[in-house]
């Protein structure tokens, strides 16, 4: 085996380099500055500090490619282990200024934790598009769409506003049926769990809330798409294990 690209180094030292002039390879095509972040994030390596750089200098260059092409490298980052490293490297490299200027700016509020934190809770790294970008709006939602983090957000508040609606449609490429359910599955979770949260047992009910989330989320999903939903109590495991059961009422 002869390694022409002299790979074999930068796997001894869990390294992800771009073959030739990172600079030049990313301006052929913006799209691999997602797919090294991906990459990184998917088998754990870090960036080459040259490619690091480069994806600094040109992630202004990411508006150029087509809405499709961002939207799938978006699910994939989604599909990740942890998709919320990823988000947050990707704001930290300034990826998402230009990706996504609403999140963006989000992110930059002391709330970016609380978004960052809901996309760790649930990694569903088989789930449909709609079903993964339903995990996005969630967090969305849940992180900057409420006054008060210890308690539920009212329901339609905001979700049916064309700035809402832009940034499902315009800078995640969300299809328009894909934000109907999503903005559907959130209003449906915030009433079926109205007043969850204890001040002593945050932690537990942001768990639990986003188990109910999803149960709506497929549920709605499966009516949509005329399929039959499976309910599956190992969802989310670590519910069972901190509350002790799951609720009676979605058994």
């Amino acid at each position: 085996l002869i390694d022409f690209a002299e790979g074999q180094p930068d796997l001894n030292s869990r390294l992800v380099r771009m073959i030739g002039d990172p600079r030049k390879r990313l301006l052929e095509d913006p799209i691999r500055i997602l797919r090294a972040l991906r990459l990184r994030h998917m088998i754990g390596f870090s960036l080459d500090i040259d490619l690091r750089q480069a994806m600094q200098e040109f992630a202004h260059t990411l508006p150029s490619t087509v809405l499709p092409r961002r939207r799938e490298e978006f699910l994939k980052l989604l599909r990740l282990s942890s998709p919320d490293l990823a988000f947050r490297e990707a704001q930290d490299l300034g990826l998402l200024q230009h990706l996504s200027p609403t999140l963006h700016e989000s992110l930059q509020s002391e709330a970016g934790e609380t978004f960052y934190a809901m996309l760790s809770q649930i990694r569903p790294r088989e789930g449909s598009p709609a079903e993964l970008f339903g995990l996005l709006v969630h967090a969305f939602v849940r992180a900057f769409m409420q006054d008060n983090p210890e308690i539920s957000p009212k329901a339609n508040e905001g979700l049916q506003g064309e700035k809402f609606q832009a940034w499902m449609r315009d800078e995640l490429g969300m299809f328009k049926f894909e934000s109907a359910l999503a903005v559907k599955a959130v209003e449906t979770a915030i009433a079926t769990i109205p007043n969850l949260r204890d001040r002593n047992n945050i932690c537990e009910c942001l768990l639990i809330e986003v188990y109910f989330y999803f149960l709506n989320v497929s549920f709605i999903f499966s009516i949509l798409m005329n399929r039959p939903m499976v309910i599956q109590r190992t969802t989310l495991p670590s519910v069972c294990d901190r509350i002790g059961s799951i609720p009676s009422s979605i058994q």
